[in-house]
């Protein structure tokens, strides 16, 4: 059975939805519903035909729909496989002011009766504070030649989902049914998503998927921005491969491809973070680590400005502490007793933390909102802190390095420097300062401080943490 990648933009680039981070929509794009995971099969291909001779490689809903159909009949799946794609078309585009215009074109045939519903349907999600209502086109070609064109008409709009109860936000998604599928049908789809505003002025990171789960016969990513902006990029998984670059009238294009992909076997336990699970191309927008660090140090220290901590202080104290560490801990306990977790992710709230007065006036707050409060406590006690970024996740790829931008963090905690420095993640109620849960461990950080100039590592547990007595 195979896997559809939908077009679905689930995010997961710059902070994230499941812990409190918001996403930006053209992050990594896996798909929104899965079906069992294909098994590898023979590379597909079509008999009599190149690739470039293939009438789906035309410009978009040009091809002949009778030559598309019998092109596509010559083109066989392995048992099991739900279809098989014959081209899957990505564009990322950015203009001067860092807005993003992200195409995906998708064009693929049916192979069985049982296959997965996600292969019957178009749909894609938007965040309408910083982006344009999607605009979406399909049609189904059948066997016999005919083409059905999608009807606008049956494009419903509704909130996006989530599937944790404590998450919020005002994210929009728009599906659609196909008409007229069934076994070999061909499926022409492509949506396309237009920034209204940037999502992060300092720079974006981006990582696509080449490995969608099942069989491609042609995959083509492209990139194209103003040439004097930054733009970094990573392809994983696919050795000695390296883009097309053009560079005219003032923009810079790079275009990646690849042919009969198979799809990857699932990722070992236990893999190191920097190692790919599978293919993909990732690439940044931003100028440097120090000055992402610089920029979000001046929205904690510009949401903290004047917070009026003093009460919950007085409350937290419960008398002398004896050291510095029983200070923070103290300050965690009634942090845990009063302030629960619950993410708002209305409009670009996702991004931007609320003030502590905010958050303790309401008694809860995501990640990102829990961290700001609790450096604004420890500032308050006269304890340095500062909010730090991470790609949060126990068996999860980390962010790439050498890719500067919003877009892979996904979980907010605290640093408080020193020798060793104390790491603190303030929405787990078990772990006392110093003690990060195992998915904040050995991860790459973005601590938001004006004189942080690459990202840190965060501590791992020995053996003797974890020994009991």
């Amino acid at each position: 059975m195979s896997r559809k990648l939908s077009s679905t933009r689930k995010s997961l680039l710059a902070l994230s939805a499941l812990l409190g981070l918001a996403l930006p929509s053209g992050a990594a794009r896996p798909p929104r519903r899965h079906s069992p995971a294909a098994s590898p099969a023979a590379s597909p291909a079509v008999p009599g035909h190149t690739a470039a001779a293939a009438p789906w490689e035309a410009a978009p809903f040009t091809a002949d729909p009778g030559a598309v159909a019998l092109a596509a009949a010559q083109v066989k799946g392995e048992e099991g496989d739900d279809a098989v794609v014959l081209l899957m078309e990505v564009g990322y585009s950015y203009d001067a002011a860092g807005r993003e215009t992200y195409s995906q074109r998708l064009v693929y045939r049916i192979l069985t009766a049982s296959a997965h519903e996600s292969w019957s349907t178009v749909e894609e999600s938007w965040e309408p504070w910083h982006q344009a209502r999607p605009e979406v086109r399909a049609r189904v070609i059948t066997p016999d030649g005919a083409e059905h064109p999608l009807d606008p008409t049956t494009i419903t709009e509704s909130s996006s989902t989530r599937d944790a109860p404590d998450m919020f936000d005002d994210g929009r998604l728009l599906r659609a049914p196909l008409p007229a599928t069934r076994p070999g049908a061909v499926v022409e789809q492509q949506v396309t998503v237009r920034d209204t505003a940037p999502f992060f002025e300092g720079g974006v990171v981006r990582l696509h998927s080449l490995d969608p789960g099942m069989p491609v016969l042609h995959a083509r990513v492209t990139l194209e921005a103003p040439a004097a902006m930054p733009l970094r990029w990573v392809l994983r998984g696919l050795p000695g491969a390296a883009p097309k670059e053009e560079v005219s009238q003032g923009r810079r294009r790079l275009t990646f491809e690849a042919r009969g992909l198979q799809p990857a076997d699932d990722p070992e336990p236990g893999l190191p973070s920097d190692v790919p699970r599978a293919a993909y191309v990732a690439f940044s927008t931003g100028s440097s680590w120090a000055d992402l660090a610089r920029r979000y140090s001046e929205i904690v220290d510009r949401t903290i400005r004047g917070a009026d901590v003093g009460a919950f202080l007085r409350a937290a104290a419960g008398g002398p502490a004896a050291s510095q560490l029983e200070t923070i801990n103290r300050i965690l306990a009634r942090m845990s007793d009063e302030v629960r977790y619950t993410g708002m992710e209305l409009g670009e709230g996702g991004l931007i933390p609320r003030t502590p007065a905010e958050t303790l006036k309401r008694r809860f707050g995501d990640c990102k909102d829990k961290a700001v409060l609790l450096t604004a406590l420890l500032r308050a006690s006269d304890i340095p802190a500062y909010v730090a970024l991470l790609n949060a996740g126990e068996d999860d790829l980390d962010v790439e390095a050498s890719l500067p931008g919003f877009g892979l963090f996904n979980h907010a905690i605290v640093i408080v420097p020193g020798t060793p420095a104390l790491w603190i993640d303030p929405t787990d109620p078990y772990a006392r300062a110093g003690e990060l849960p195992t998915s904040d461990q050995g991860r790459l950080a973005l601590v938001a401080s004006p004189t942080a100039t690459e990202l840190m590592r965060t501590p791992e547990a020995t053996a003797a943490d974890n020994r009991v007595v």
